[in-house]
């Protein structure tokens, strides 16, 4: 049995955590460089703003309803997302984060499921002020569609639990194909095509039907509905397959030092990652362009397979810097940049190079930086030229409050 735990509106309720004024208020969440709307409230989503919508085209509407409006606060929601985690650690056992706002947790074996999922979604709430829902059942499938349906009909009080496949049946026919866990654009593009607009419809076709319609993935798809754990699954998957930093700017830029200051910093990000997840790469491509829309357009990319994997920041960030100084041309108004890690290696496995030029001393300094980074903020020291404040940067007018790298925006209590 499995139960998945996945935080309610997780950017809106991160800013209610840090500005309580903000509850039962209309309230939205914008992407890089406050492009699109990528969080909205319940009280947005009844005005029927849709998620992805360019801000620039729903403005009016916005503030015609008095919506709150906010740029993303992302070492915010890493925080929160922190403590999160770290809270449901010590409720659940066998804890997997999924994502950012999400995490498994395999309950096989616990004999009051019901108590116990209730204890974690009081103490959760009690913890960190986020809401979260809690759906449960015998695959990770079942588990998150149990989730969705715990989350959007109020009479599940936030909590549903599927004992069996076939309890799950009688809800099958109100959840429509395309939100199943797995279901792609491809699939659900082409499901309503064959007929299929429902997961009871789905279910009603017999293997052959579904393998030759729609291979292995949606055979494992519908064994999970069915009760049956599949391991084939793509989002099960374990180990990352590729790491990518990047970024639009916030204003055009022209000069080659900010394309070797934004590519330090994306390279130097890329890395942390693989550091982070125990992982090294083999193959890198570092990359800046104009905008699409450009009337004169250029695009400089070079990928780069190294003699030996790496997590090494300095490593990474020479070689973006290398493939600045040959392919920039001046006179362009370069729109975006970034680093595309793939081939991907255990870092415990890695094979090393007959002539490895790696010492155990780059572990060392890598270690130290990170360990630097943790305890004094992630622009305490840097790389070259990866500090903060650069016209590069995305735009993010509308930030609730100064990030909490900032020891000013850090709330002081007066007790008497």
């Amino acid at each position: 049995m499995y139960a998945l735990v996945d935080c309610n509106n997780f950017f809106v309720s991160c800013e209610r955590v840090v500005n309580p004024k903000l509850e039962g208020k209309p309230v939205v969440i914008l992407s890089n460089n406050d492009g699109c709307i990528v969080a909205r409230s319940n009280e947005v989503k009844k005005l029927s703003v849709p998620m992805g919508a360019p801000y620039f085209k729903w403005k009016e509407y916005l503030q015609r309803h008095n919506v709150r409006v906010f740029s993303s606060n992302y070492l915010l929601y890493g925080d929160m997302s922190g403590r999160v985690m770290e809270t449901l650690e010590t409720c659940l056992p066998n804890i997997s984060i999924y994502s950012i706002d999400e995490a498994f947790a395999d309950v096989s074996g616990v004999k009051d499921i019901q108590s116990l999922v209730e204890e974690t979604k009081q103490i959760v709430t009690q913890w960190t002020g986020i809401p979260v829902s809690i759906g449960v059942g015998p695959t990770k499938t079942l588990a998150k569609a149990a989730n969705e349906l715990a989350k959007k009909h109020a009479e599940h009080n936030g909590i549903l639990i599927f004992e069996t496949a076939e309890a799950a049946v009688p809800y099958f026919s109100n959840i429509p194909v395309q939100d199943l866990w797995g279901v792609g654009r491809a699939f659900g593009e082409k499901l309503p095509r064959l007929g299929i607009h429902t997961t009871e419809d789905l279910l009603k076709k017999n293997d052959v039907w579904i393998k030759k319609e729609l291979g292995t993935p949606g055979l494992s798809l519908v064994h999970e509905l069915r009760g049956i754990e599949s391991t084939s699954l793509d989002h099960h998957s374990d180990m990352r397959k590729s790491v990518i930093r990047s970024r639009s700017f916030g204003t055009r830029i022209t000069e080659k030092k900010d394309i070797i200051d934004a590519l330090t910093y994306f390279a130097d990000r890329a890395a942390k990652m693989l550091r982070d997840e125990d992982l090294r790469t083999h193959v890198i491509r570092p990359f800046f362009m104009t905008s699409q829309f450009s009337p004169e357009r250029y695009y400089a990319s070079k990928t780069i397979a190294l003699d030996e994997a790496t997590n090494d920041s300095r490593m990474l960030i020479q070689h973006a810097i290398d493939v600045v100084e040959k392919t920039f041309k001046p006179g362009f108004h370069y729109a975006k940049a970034g680093i595309v890690c793939t081939d991907i290696v255990d870092d415990a496995h890695y094979q090393k190079s007959l002539f490895s030029s790696e010492r155990i001393e780059d572990t060392a300094v890598m270690n130290a930086y990170d360990a630097i980074k943790q305890k004094y903020g992630p622009y305490s020291i840097n790389i070259g030229r990866t500090s903060e404040d650069k016209n590069w940067h995305m735009k993010r007018n509308l930030l609730s409050t100064p990030e909490r790298k900032n020891i000013s925006s850090v709330p002081t209590a007066l007790c008497k």
